[in-house]
C-alpha cells in the first residue's frame, strides 16, 4: 500500500482496499497485471456496500466507475461515466480519456466538471507530492489544481520528457487525484 494516501480517511476499508494495495495505474491506456476483472471488481464493490444502511445509487456507479478506471478497464468506466449527468461523472470521463489519450476530450470533460470537485485539497495533497518528488513542471499544481493542466503535464510526461522522475510524480499525483476523488464521491453521497 502507498504510503502518501489520506490515512484519516472515512471511506470504508472495505471501499479503499479495492484500489490502494494495488499498483499504480499507469497515465495511458495499458494495462497492468495486479488488477482485478470487472467481475470480481463490482462484486466486491457490491459486498462492501452492502454492510452500509443506505447507498445512493449514484454513489455506487461512481465509485465503480472509478474503480474500472483505477483496474484499467477505460471502456467499462466510460459506459458508466458517460450516463452520469453530473460533475463526478463527467470528471471521470475526463480521467478515461486523458487515459486513452485523447487529451482535447479530456479537457472538454474536465470543463464540464468545473475542476476537480476537490481542488484545493488536491492541491495541499500534490505540494507534499511535489516536495518528494519535484518535477519542476508540475510545481504549479501545488499552488492551484487544475484538472486541463493536469493533461497537459502527463502528455510532457508520456511523450516528450519520459523520465522516470516525471512519470513516478504524474502517477502518484493521479493516485492522489483517484484517492480525493472517491473520498468526495463518499462525503457527497453517503
Amino acid at each position: 500500500m502507498a504510503d502518501f494516501y489520506n490515512n484519516n480517511s472515512s471511506v470504508p476499508k472495505a471501499v479503499t482496499d479495492l484500489y490502494r494495495p494495488f499498483s499504480l495505474p499507469g497515465l495511458g491506456p495499458e494495462t497492468r497485471k495486479d488488477v482485478l476483472p470487472i467481475k470480481e471488481l463490482k462484486d466486491q464493490l457490491t459486498q462492501a456496500l452492502s454492510e452500509l444502511e443506505s447507498v445512493m445509487p449514484e454513489m455506487e456507479e461512481l465509485l465503480l466507475s472509478v474503480l474500472l478506471l483505477w483496474h484499467d478497464h477505460l471502456e467499462a468506466s466510460h459506459d458508466i461515466s458517460q450516463r452520469l449527468h453530473s460533475s463526478e461523472g463527467s470528471y471521470i470521463h475526463g480521467i478515461m480519456h486523458r487515459r486513452e489519450p485523447d487529451y482535447w476530450n479530456s479537457k472538454y470533460w474536465f470543463r464540464q466538471s468545473g475542476n476537480h470537485p476537490k481542488a484545493s485539497a488536491l492541491s495541499e495533497i500534490a505540494a507534499e507530492t511535489l516536495c518528494d518528488i519535484p518535477w519542476t513542471p508540475a510545481n504549479p499544481l501545488g499552488q492551484r489544481w487544475e484538472s486541463s493542466k493536469f493533461v497537459d503535464l502527463v502528455d510532457l510526461a508520456l511523450n516528450q520528457d519520459r523520465t522516470e522522475e516525471a512519470l513516478d510524480c504524474m502517477q502518484r499525483l493521479q493516485a492522489l487525484e483517484f484517492d480525493t476523488l472517491v473520498e468526495h464521491i463518499w462525503h457527497r453521497h453517503y
